[in-house]
C-alpha cells in the first residue's frame, strides 16, 4: 500500500501547551502521553486550512507514490472525525479539489477511533 501524508507546518509541543495554558501537565498525564502513547507534539493547521485541504494533498501524494493518477480512482473513502462540514460530505469537496472524474464515487465515514480501520477494510 502506498500511503500519502500531509501535515500542517505549525508544530505544538506538550511544553507549548503548558506555556499557553499556564498549567503544567501532571507527571502521570505526561508519562501517559509521551511514554505510553508517544505524543510529544501535534501538527496544527491554521484557520485557512480545511481538513479537506490536507486530505486532498495526502491523496495526491499517495497517488504519486503509487504511480497512479486521479483518473485511476474508482472510489474515495473519507474517514475522519473532523469533516469540513456536517453536510455536504467532505469527500465531495476532496473530489472537486483533486479534479476527480464523475465516475469516481465517494462517501464519508465517521466511526470515531475505528473510522480509519473500517475505511481500510472497506477499501480492500
Amino acid at each position: 500500500m502506498n500511503a500519502g501524508i500531509a501535515l500542517p507546518e505549525k508544530i505544538v509541543t506538550n511544553e507549548d501547551y503548558e506555556k499557553e495554558f499556564g498549567v503544567p501537565l501532571p507527571k502521570a498525564w505526561r508519562r501517559a502521553l509521551e511514554d505510553r502513547i508517544g505524543i510529544t507534539l501535534r501538527y496544527v493547521a491554521d484557520e485557512t486550512t480545511a481538513p479537506s485541504d490536507l486530505a486532498a494533498e495526502a491523496l495526491m501524494n499517495a497517488l504519486d507514490r503509487a504511480g497512479l493518477t486521479v483518473d485511476d480512482l474508482d472510489l474515495i473513502i473519507q474517514a475522519t472525525d473532523t469533516p469540513d462540514y456536517q453536510t455536504p460530505p467532505s469527500c465531495t469537496v476532496i473530489h472537486k479539489k483533486i479534479g476527480a472524474k464523475l465516475k469516481t464515487g465517494c462517501f464519508d465515514l465517521n466511526a470515531a477511533c475505528a473510522d480509519n480501520t473500517i475505511g481500510l477494510m472497506i477499501g480492500s
